[in-house]
């Protein structure tokens, strides 16, 4: 029984250490164990809680080893299928040696020559190799060139920042309403999942294909009446504004955003109670962002 344990124990470590070494860092406080939720769930769209991966590195005292699908979600991470396909690659094969009959010197120096000549022949070989690769590439950009750099639904950022900079945008204000410097009706929104005062309510579980925004805060005049005023303002607004918004929700998973996709205001929704917002592309594709502007109304 011991010995088992010790076996899972030392897995364990090897999973531990597998991850990060993907991550490229070892997890040490609570803000870097959200770091890794985020990642995961960038990588896999699965979830595990701060305090089960406290448990697993030893931030949280710990008896017994975790969930069998916990280990698989991290197995996943690391590409694996799962946690036993992990731990398959962590047995070395079983060797047994065999006797031979030493070689004649003459023919160990013959096999040497012809070792160094055919090892001298590929590298040759992949040397040209390469040169036609990167000439080829050079005169012919892949699909993925002349696309660029694609944001898809579900992709994870820790910070405003990390979002903000994608777009060539470096400012410390009003940074969860930034409008394009080049297509001012183009807005990067990083609205708060279920926000006290704006609300910003939908199905989380299908990443919003629709977005609720309406006000229920304190205005300066504290009375329905201003409450309702600001409502209808920011409706009609709305509609002259005619805008198209990239959307990185807060707070979803964690502190940090998730990219939803390419929003405008929906007209037959919303009213002056409310302004709804609805999906109309799960991607955008940063090299050619004027292409949004054909989703507006």
């Amino acid at each position: 029984m011991e010995h088992q344990q010790n076996s899972n124990n030392q897995t364990l470590q090897a999973l531990c250490e597998a991850v990060e070494q993907r991550m490229g860092w070892k997890p040490n406080t609570p803000k870097d164990f959200d770091h890794l939720i985020g990642d995961i769930w960038q990588k896999t769209h699965e979830r595990i809680s701060a305090s089960t991966l406290m448990r697993i590195w030893g931030y949280i005292k710990s008896n017994g080893m975790p969930r069998i699908d916990t280990l698989n979600i991290l197995a996943h991470y690391l590409d694996y299928a799962d946690y036993a396909s992990f731990v398959a690659t962590l047995r070395p094969e079983s060797t047994s040696p065999t006797q031979t009959t030493p070689e004649p010197v003459t023919s160990v120096v013959n096999n040497r020559k012809k070792s160094m000549h055919g090892l001298f022949g590929i590298c040759i070989a992949l040397f040209i190799a390469l040169s036609l690769i990167a000439a080829w590439h050079f005169c012919h950009q892949s699909d993925e060139d002349v696309k660029g750099r694609m944001l898809r639904k579900g992709e994870y950022f820790a910070t405003y920042d990390d979002y903000l900079s994608l777009f060539g945008i470096n400012s410390p204000y009003e940074r969860h309403y930034k409008k394009l410097p080049d297509y001012p009706d183009i807005v990067l929104w990083g609205p708060q999942y279920q926000h006290p005062q704006y609300h910003n309510s939908g199905d989380s579980a299908a990443l919003f294909p629709t977005i609720s925004e309406y006000f229920t805060g304190i205005c300066p005049d504290s009375d329905n009446w201003a409450i309702t005023d600001f409502n209808e303002k920011r409706y009609y607004q709305a509609i002259a504004n005619n805008e198209v918004r990239c959307v990185f929700m807060q707070n979803l998973v964690d502190s940090g955003f998730v990219f939803l996709g390419v929003y405008r205001m929906s007209l037959n929704m919303s009213n002056t109670d409310s302004v709804v917002w609805v999906r109309v592309a799960d991607s955008c594709d940063l090299s050619n962002l004027k292409v949004l502007l054909n989703y507006r109304n």
